[in-house]
């Protein structure tokens, strides 16, 4: 019988736990966030090493498994892989000399893959923000019901507690 292999879902990293000590080895607690994860979240312990190549707001591909002793896992590939190589000090560069702008050149191929890691990036963010709108709608729609609150009313509370869980859990804090 052929195994059905599933297609990886693209998420972001929401948020990373400090490292704690279990039983069997010291692990990180990791939050990834898609609308193809059932419920929209998904909380994976990482070894140590593995949860400090990750950072908030980075996509991932998660892509479904099964262990060797048959339970469900999930296989963590970082998108943006170039931003987890650490910084390189920037030798000073000569004064340009003025010349004339060369005709544009295509991409180099390392280029070309960050721009698509980075829209992949972004991409996945939006869907995020956009399946937090949806609860917080639902949100609004269920403390209103049977109080015929007219529909601005829900759109307003809607974007009200979009706003404050936004803030709460610093979703597009400065820096990030």
């Amino acid at each position: 019988m052929a195994l059905v292999q599933s297609p990886p879902i693209m998420a972001i990293v929401a948020h990373i736990m400090e490292e704690k000590h279990g039983d069997y080895a010291p692990y990180q607690s990791v939050l990834f966030e898609s609308s193809r994860l059932q419920g929209g979240k998904l909380w994976r312990a990482l070894k140590p090493n593995e949860a400090q190549q990750l950072r908030k707001g980075q996509a991932v591909e998660l892509t479904p498994t099964t262990t060797t002793r048959g339970k469900d896992s999930w296989n963590i590939r970082p998108l943006d892989t170039q931003q987890l190589q650490p910084a390189q000090p920037q030798q000073p560069q000569p004064a340009a000399q003025p010349t004339q702008q060369p005709a544009a050149q295509p991409l180099p191929s390392y280029q070309a893959q960050t721009a698509e890691s980075r829209r992949q990036q972004i991409e996945a963010f939006v869907f995020s923000m956009a399946n937090l709108h949806a609860v917080c709608y639902q949100a609004a729609e269920q403390a209103y019901a049977g109080k015929s609150a007219p529909d601005e009313v829900i759109r307003a509370a809607t974007s009200s507690v979009f706003i404050a869980a936004e803030r709460r859990f610093r979703l597009c804090s400065p820096g990030d």
